[in-house]
């Protein structure tokens, strides 16, 4: 498509009322590329700033459409990005001898900006520093991650470790989705984030995939949620938590320590867990939802499925160890809860309680249309929002909106 005067050196441009990828003029053709007219997508081409376009403020964030551009972000750190085009990032595993790509942020320098993904997907992320805060980033503070999807997204290290950040503190998380993760190294890992301090997790799912460890505190979306104002809600989990090791503590689908000892509350709602925790020689805290609830955190309105397989005590289908917690108005699958000495879904650990919680079978748990619907011989959801949960028809489990 010629063009015969440079006033339309333009970034971005409209075709039929759609914003077209952002391309730069060329002045050496006196041209702008081609548009893809069945799909309107343009080629990733970087700018003289080496992104597609913006300028990196929060109001014109930078524009990312492949890998190299995702891995510039770590020359700005406290600048705005925003996915522009999904696109596989496999050739990250030839990257640096091996190591691929390498995590944005750390704890001396964390990543404070934003990062948009527009509901976009980036696919085959290869990240294996063989250290600790690995992930797409390695710190966040202070930062927000929205409406991303990761799928394939291979990590491998040692502590903090998930697909989208190593450890978080004061961040905001939301509309992420994390399909087939690969997540191994020793403990305190995640699905979507290892470490979380102080950190909001909103609509936050993982499907497939599995978060493998040989140390404590082991998680299908985060290993470790704690301080502060720590939240995750609205969120599910359907994957896989191994534990190799012998002897550990704290694995859970949702999280595998939520709260902590050193003051702070931890806050689980609206959430539900499905797949397997395979932890056969924990020692203790091994759960469906969560595998240690610990000191004022609180649970509220969550389910499990997920098949929980331990040795060790303190092994329940929701918590595994309340202590000094609460646990309201959540049920889990009574052929997973393998903790026969109750009917309440949770080992006690000293201090705390629950209310309204208890096994289901999987019946009771798909029959109810509304909140409080009795069915199947008991009343469940008592307490749940149609706002906030799609409970289907009879024959399918209530799913977060």
């Amino acid at each position: 498509m010629t063009r015969g005067t440079p006033e339309l050196r333009l970034p971005c441009f409209l075709l039929l009322g759609l914003t077209a990828a952002c391309w730069p003029y060329d002045p050496a053709t006196n041209s702008i590329p081609e548009l893809s007219l069945l799909g309107l997508v343009g080629p990733c081409i970087a700018q003289e700033s080496g992104f597609a376009g913006g300028t990196g403020q929060s109001s014109d964030p930078y524009q990312i459409c492949n890998a190299t551009m995702l891995q510039a972000m770590a020359d700005g750190l406290a600048l705005h990005y925003q996915v522009s085009s999904s696109f596989d990032a496999g050739e990250t595993a030839a990257w640096n001898s091996g190591a691929g790509f390498v995590p944005v942020g750390t704890a001396g320098s964390p990543f404070t900006g934003s990062l948009s993904g527009q509901s976009l997907t980036i696919s085959g992320l290869y990240i294996n520093p063989g250290s600790s805060d690995c992930g797409l980033f390695g710190y966040l503070s202070g930062s927000s991650v929205s409406n991303l999807t990761l799928t394939n997204v291979t990590v491998s290290g040692t502590s903090g470790c998930g697909t989208l950040a190593g450890s978080a503190t004061g961040a905001t998380l939301s509309n992420i989705t994390v399909v087939n993760p690969a997540v191994t190294g020793t403990g305190i890992l995640g699905g979507v984030v290892g470490d979380a301090a102080n950190t909001t997790l909103t609509r936050i799912f993982v499907s497939g995939g599995s978060v493998t460890g040989s140390s404590n505190e082991l998680g299908g979306i985060v290993g470790r949620l704690r301080t502060g104002t720590a939240v995750v809600s609205q969120s599910y989990g359907n994957t896989t938590v191994n534990y190799t090791g012998t002897g550990g503590i704290n694995f859970g689908i949702i999280a595998g320590l939520l709260g902590n000892g050193g003051g702070g509350n931890g806050i689980m709602q609206d959430c539900y867990a499905a797949g397997t925790v395979n932890a056969p020689n924990a020692s203790a805290k091994v759960g469906g939802l969560l595998g240690h609830s610990w000191l004022s955190a609180g649970i509220y309105r969550s389910y499990s499925v997920a098949q929980v397989i331990s040795s060790g005590t303190l092994v329940a289908g929701g918590v595994g160890a309340l202590q000094g917690s609460s646990f309201n108005d959540s049920y889990c699958l009574d052929v997973y809860d393998i903790d026969v000495d109750t009917n309440e879904c949770w080992e006690q650990n000293g201090g705390g309680g629950a209310t309204g919680t208890a096994r289901r079978t999987a019946a009771q748990l798909r029959c109810p249309t509304f909140a409080g619907e009795n069915c199947s011989g008991a009343t469940t959801y008592g307490a749940w929002s149609s706002s906030v949960w799609n409970f289907g028809d009879s024959g399918t489990l209530p799913v977060p909106l």
